[in-house]
């Protein structure tokens, strides 16, 4: 039986992406159940076991979910709609058309100058080990942050 819990799969050694996961766990819905874990953590017989390559975890942001894996602006459709607030209603809308069909394009645009997003490093989209990250559903869990090696700053898993 696939597991139901989601899965997003980020680079940790991008400052952006880190932030960006920083951001979703501080604003997760308490009803919302998934783990994270960068990319550089999984081996090329886990992604593949996931439906995934490493030039995809390269070049996208992945969501695994019941077995199907989504990547690029899809995933972060999935992301959105498990955090609080309005974005929902944007990680809906990312999945229909017409945004659909524009966001992938926006996607690519962002993933290839992340480099230059506020919050970047110089290391954003290179190779480079971090520790995985497994989130709890806990108040205190999405209250910490992501350090700069890409673990939680917060002892709380």
């Amino acid at each position: 039986m696939a597991d139901t819990r989601g899965l997003l799969i980020y680079d940790g050694t991008c400052g952006s992406c880190r932030s960006s996961v920083g951001w979703v766990l501080r604003h997760q819905r308490s009803d919302s159940h998934f783990s994270v874990v960068s990319s550089q953590e999984l081996s090329d017989r886990e992604l593949a076991q996931r439906s995934l390559t490493r030039g995809d975890v390269e070049r996208f942001v992945c969501w695994i979910e019941a077995g199907r894996a989504e990547r690029g602006s899809r995933a972060v459709a999935r992301v959105l709609l498990r955090v609080k607030g309005a974005w929902p209603l944007l990680g809906s809308a990312l999945l229909v058309p017409p945004l659909s069909l524009v966001a992938p394009v926006v996607y690519r645009v962002v993933a290839r100058y992340r480099h230059r997003i506020p919050g970047a490093t110089s290391q954003c989209g290179r190779a480079g080990a971090v520790g995985r990250t497994q989130l709890s559903h806990q108040k205190e869990t999405t209250q910490s942050t992501l350090g700069r090696d890409g673990h939680r700053d917060a002892g709380v898993l």
